[in-house]
């Protein structure tokens, strides 16, 4: 047995991730490294334990710098988190690689959280897959037309995208969905 030289290793979603030394088994004939099963349970535990931590280092830093950016309370539902999850997950609380992402996103570029309120905000034909477009966007162009862009005053939701894609006069669409919502 010999122990391993900590150092860096590909692992899920890190490419570098931080790998402390583990106990393999060492070929008495030429000195190589092998795992058998102990050897690759040690070494998966040390990655998870080590994954484990890196992910929530990396959650602490985004929460560090969000907290300047958004109540916490108010983060936790944008991403549709109980009511005092991120304080547990401050205090030592397992993180998921998923929820680490989000928050990692979000303290990069703090505007994305206006940006996800408006896509939760959004009415469900906005995701139509052919006529997909993100909220303060300019209209998805199509062959034929143009679809409207859903403001305030009215809402497009309860109408068919497919009354929508028929419409090629845009205009005459928004002033009708206007009158019926007066």
């Amino acid at each position: 047995m010999r122990r391993s030289e900590p150092g860096t290793r590909a692992y899920r979603n890190m490419e570098r991730l931080p790998v402390p030394s583990v106990e393999l088994p060492v070929c008495s004939q030429c000195g190589e490294e092998w795992l058998d099963k102990e050897a690759t349970e040690r070494l998966h535990d040390a990655l998870e334990g080590a994954y484990a931590k890196a992910l929530h280092k990396r959650a602490e830093w985004a929460l560090d710098l969000l907290q300047k950016a958004i109540p916490q309370r108010e983060l936790e539902r944008l991403l549709g988190l109980s009511v005092g999850y991120l304080s547990k997950l401050r205090a030592g609380k397992k993180t998921s690689a998923s929820l680490t992402a989000a928050l990692l996103l979000l303290a990069k570029d703090t505007s994305r959280i206006q940006e996800l309120r408006e896509l939760f905000d959004a009415p469900g034909w906005v995701f139509c897959a052919k006529h997909y477009k993100m909220p303060n966007e300019p209209s998805v162009e199509t062959p034929s037309m143009q679809l409207p862009v859903p403001t305030a005053e009215f809402s497009v939701s309860a109408i068919p995208v497919v009354a929508v894609e028929a419409n090629d006069n845009t205009e005459e669409l928004v002033v009708r969905l206007e009158a019926t919502a007066a």
